[in-house]
């Protein structure tokens, strides 16, 4: 009997833009007989439902394999316990690993052995993939009307609004920066309101399912509680629920997209005249809307904390990162081997 073990060095594959992340590992086996084969597979597939979830089907998002050995005249392993270190490019713009209602994305790496005798082992690890903000920290804009300044004017007051969004996530924390001057005598702001909708649509059968969310996010920074008058500026946080139904903002075209829109709402009071020539006070809301990025939590960690393996633009490596590679079998200094493509 053959033994069959497969090592990931990361379980977890981040990617940013158009990068090609790298699968690396060992397999490691031992053998009873000669072996004949051994390969390694990387799978995506991409599981969709209708909306009461009976029928679901799967699609190929990636295939790739790599020969870690093959039988020849002139090489052949015998029994006993080897180790085969490997390095896999993968695709770029694999979309995030997702589970939620009628959609789901998943990876697998499995390698395969083939014994002279006939025998087949196969063995296999899930793989979450996660996909990392492009870029610097930005201030966006309200970018759905196409307004890139920042300020905005109404028949009460101008405001801005800039908010960073470079790494939200579920439970994290959204900044934004409001800037508020009134246009009319009395003018007083009253509330700062922020919402966030999740649109998802899934193409099952040729059908699309659209689903919407919607979540107000708790103001958790100070807010002066007595009435604004005046010029005002100010930071204020809000938290993003922490909830499993938010995944990630991603698509893959022709099969899901999923997207977030933040609300932003001003609550503004100001004196006008009744039919009587009298004086009251009227309420008005003014909505702000942007599109938004939404990554998983894991992108936040990763982008704050250092990371113990290697990037190929890194050189010269550490002597923990030489280690580490070294444990696993792999080369210190050469690039990633090409990989098979299976049509």
């Amino acid at each position: 009997m053959s033994l069959l073990n497969l090592h990931l060095l990361e379980k977890t594959i981040f990617t940013r833009g158009q990068q090609k992340p790298v699968l690396r590992g060992a397999v490691e086996v031992t053998l009873a007989s000669t072996i004949e084969s051994l390969t390694l597979c990387f799978q995506g597939k991409l599981h969709t439902s209708n909306t009461s979830e009976n029928d679901t089907l799967e699609h190929s998002l990636a295939y790739h394999s790599l020969i870690l050995f093959t039988k020849s005249p002139t090489y052949c392993l015998k029994t006993g316990r080897t180790r085969f270190g490997f390095e896999m490019n993968l695709p770029a713009g694999l979309p995030d690993s997702i589970q939620c209602r009628n959609l789901k994305i998943s990876y697998t790496a499995t390698a395969t052995l083939t014994t002279t005798t006939g025998h087949t082992t196969r063995t296999s690890k899930p793989i979450e993939v996660i996909r990392l903000p492009v870029g610097d920290r930005l201030w966006i804009g309200d970018n759905i009307t196409g307004i890139d300044s920042g300020k905005h004017v109404t028949p009460y007051c101008e405001y801005h609004i800039t908010m960073d969004t470079q790494l939200l996530s579920r439970n994290s924390t959204l900044p934004l920066f409001l800037h508020f001057a009134p246009l009319i005598q009395g003018l007083q702001l009253k509330q700062v309101s922020v919402k966030l909708r999740q649109r998802r649509s899934v193409c099952h059968n040729h059908d699309w399912n659209t689903s919407q969310s919607s979540h107000t996010l708790p103001l958790v920074s100070s807010f002066p509680t007595s009435h604004q008058s005046g010029v005002w500026h100010g930071m204020l946080n809000f938290q993003i629920p922490d909830i499993a139904t938010l995944v990630p903002t991603s698509n893959y075209e022709g099969y899901y997209e999923n997207t977030h829109i933040l609300f932003v709402s001003l609550v503004v009071s100001f004196p006008a005249l009744t039919h009587d020539n009298g004086i009251r006070r009227v309420l008005d809301t003014i909505t702000y809307q942007t599109v938004v990025p939404i990554h998983s939590p894991r992108a936040a960690e990763y982008e704050q904390t250092e990371h113990k393996l290697p990037l190929y633009a890194n050189h010269p490596r550490s002597p923990k990162e030489i280690e580490v590679l070294t444990q696993h079998g792999l080369p210190i200094e050469s690039c990633p081997p090409p990989y098979e493509e299976k049509a």
